[in-house]
């Protein structure tokens, strides 16, 4: 009995687990940057780097970690620029 009873708190423990991370995925999806503000934040970042093809996924993974890391945000954009101001 007591290996039915492991396995049940087992079950318990990783539906919880899963739960969890399911909610945490749900909240990131909610507040993440639509793909056009990836998008252009990317484009920002090739220019800035010499406009030289063949780096788009390299661009693309950088402006998502700025985005997501909430080091920058569309609605500080300087004006007239496809850059964003930083704030550290």
């Amino acid at each position: 009995m007591k290996s039915n009873q492991f396995s049940l708190n087992a079950n318990q423990k990783s539906a919880k687990g899963l739960t969890a991370v399911a909610n945490l995925i749900q909240s990131q999806a909610a507040s993440a940057p639509p793909p056009e503000t990836v998008a252009r934040r990317a484009y920002a970042i090739y220019e800035k780097q010499g406009s030289q093809p063949g780096h788009e996924v390299k661009h693309w993974l950088e402006a998502e970690a700025q985005l997501f890391g909430g080091v920058e945000r569309e609605s500080q954009m300087h004006p007239g620029s496809s850059l964003f101001k930083t704030e550290h």
